[in-house]
């Protein structure tokens, strides 16, 4: 089963929306399934997945998240506020 980012989002999407109903939901999963066909494998998905794995296992879900967002914090704040010479 490819595990590609935009096909769990819309498989993640399908699961947790409780309108859909579980045949619409079949549907829908065929045609992204056929759209996925045209778009290339993704190169960095195994080493992204080791790593993944690696840093959970090394770090805990709260110290993922705190630096997860400080790294965010600090990447969108130069990027709207350039450093001052």
């Amino acid at each position: 089963m490819d595990l590609s980012p935009v096909c769990f989002c819309v498989r993640m999407d399908l699961l947790h929306n409780a309108s859909v109903s579980q045949g619409q939901a079949g549907v829908e999963f065929q045609a992204v399934e056929r759209l996925l066909q045209y778009f290339p494998a993704n190169p960095l998905q195994e080493t992204l997945a080791q790593n993944w794995i690696l840093m959970t296992s090394r770090f805990s879900a709260f110290q993922i998240a705190t630096f997860g967002s400080l790294i965010l914090h600090e990447v969108s704040r130069s990027r709207f506020q350039p450093f001052e010479h």
